[in-house]
């Protein structure tokens, strides 16, 4: 009768621990990219459907824009009101999503700038850095006025 087990029996242990343990880590890295990915086009929405409000309403729209927030004025007929984002977007800020930088025709937009979306929805083109302190993405605007995050 023999005691413990063969070099093989525990080969095929390890090996099937190993694999399980990958196809684990795949999925929660997976699903974290995914939900940061989701999160970015959220974002990517908010900058569109402001550039679309200031089509729309024919208006100049003033953002300015914080790490973790955004705030817009709107002037139209000689006159600034506040542009109440929540009521055009139904979701809040994305959740742990900070903006590094942002560039409007290629060069970094200072602190005090603002972004600017006109009627003629001739807007600048856009370039806005997001993490979320573990992945790192931008969101462009193209010509047509669309946002589009890199995947």
């Amino acid at each position: 009768m023999k005691n413990g087990f063969t070099l093989l029996e525990i080969i095929v242990v390890l090996a099937i621990i190993s694999i399980m343990s990958a196809v684990i880590l795949l999925n929660i890295s997976s699903s974290t990219v995914i939900g940061f990915n989701s999160e970015v086009a959220k974002l990517a929405s908010t900058f569109e459907i402001i550039a679309d409000e200031a089509i729309y309403t024919d208006s100049v729209i003033v953002c300015n824009v914080a790490s973790d927030s955004i705030s817009c004025l709107s002037y139209k007929n000689g006159e600034w009101q506040e542009l109440n984002i929540a009521k055009l977007v139904s979701w809040g800020w994305p959740k742990n999503l900070k903006i590094l930088q942002i560039k409007v025709n290629g060069i970094l937009l200072k602190q005090e700038e603002k972004l600017r979306f006109y009627a003629n929805g001739e807007n600048s083109p856009m370039s806005i850095q997001i993490s979320d302190g573990t992945h790192t993405t931008w969101i462009n605007s193209n010509l047509s006025g669309s946002f589009i995050a890199d995947e």
